[in-house]
């Protein structure tokens, strides 16, 4: 009984952006331009938001309503408890955070709570799960740039060891914004700087014939490492679970070195979303619907010397 993929959705820059100039405490500049997502309301795709939400969660509400609505998942089952969330974050809630100390040091007394509880890293997980009614098992996952294929192969392993008896469907989103603090801390950085929100959904393919849907890939290895030569084992542990080589793959995304890894062209997201955290990867599988059949591996690599690799199957 192996998981599948049956919907995605992103919510990505569409090129390089200028952005307004910071300014250092030694006086110097942060570079004014990144990958930002121009003219995103988050109304248009979720119309019934009202209240504050922080980008990074906005991001994330509108990728998993988008990825859910791929997949043709009716909002009676979503909500039924038999759904769960995957999610994952680099940076987190970083603008409410500095909104809110910004009000603190101006007037402790007045500091708004409404704003504060939506500065957690696992703010956009809560605002996911109750704007979607998913009522089953959940996880926020905030390792970096891994973080969104390690959700991945954690929702996958529910699935498959449970048999769908614990949950009968995984949501799983990244987001992260391009913030103020965020770009100020990498402005000596030579990073490229993004920001997205991505999502996909994950169900057990027997269920998925069951209920009429379809799916566009499969999971068929995992791996993940850390420290020395980290993509490569991570990379050799999902192929050899997948039971193929470098030189069966019809394709690859993601690591720097990964074309020379695989021995097969390879394209990164980075090219055209910049340094996006965990979303990166769910973009490349959300691009992989574009696809001949074959085998694909998408990797994320972080600085921090983890690593994770899936290897994919593209259905027909």
């Amino acid at each position: 009984m192996r998981a599948v993929l049956t919907g995605s959705g992103v919510i990505a820059p569409q090129g390089i952006s200028e952005l307004e100039t910071l300014e250092l405490p030694d006086g110097s500049n942060v570079p004014a331009r990144g990958y930002r997502v121009q003219d995103f309301d988050l109304k248009s795709y979720v119309a019934t938001v009202t209240s504050y939400v922080d980008r990074c969660s906005a991001l994330g509400l509108a990728a998993g309503k988008l990825a859910l609505d791929d997949a043709g998942v009716p909002e009676k089952d979503a909500r039924s408890g038999d759904w769960g969330l995957a999610y994952a974050t680099a940076w987190g809630c970083l603008d409410s955070m500095a909104l809110f100390f910004e009000k603190v040091a101006r007037k402790p007394k007045f500091a708004p709570p409404l704003v504060f509880s939506h500065s957690y890293a696992n703010s956009p997980a809560s605002l996911i799960c109750i704007e979607f009614g998913l009522c089953g098992v959940g996880a926020t996952f905030s390792e970096g740039a891994t973080g969104a294929l390690t959700a991945l192969g954690w929702a996958r392993d529910r699935l498959e060891r449970t048999g769908g008896s614990e949950v009968g469907g995984m949501l799983i989103a990244a987001s992260d914004a391009l913030s103020k603090p965020l770009r100020l801390h990498y402005a000596s950085s030579e990073l490229v700087l993004g920001e997205a929100g991505a999502g996909a959904t994950l169900e057990l393919e027997d269920a998925v014939i069951a209920r009429g849907g379809n799916f566009f890939a499969a999971v068929c290895g995992w791996g993940s490492a850390r420290g020395d030569e980290a993509l490569e084992r991570a990379v050799g542990a999902a192929l050899t679970e997948a039971g193929c080589d470098a030189q069966e793959l019809a394709g690859a995304w993601g690591g720097e070195s990964l074309s020379e890894l695989v021995g097969c062209s390879g394209s990164s997201i980075d090219e055209s979303a910049g340094w996006c955290g965990p979303a990166g990867s769910l973009l490349s599988i959300d691009a992989l619907k574009a696809a001949v059949p074959g085998r694909y591996l998408v990797t994320a690599e972080d600085p921090s010397g983890t690593a994770v690799a899936v290897a994919l199957e593209r259905t027909g």
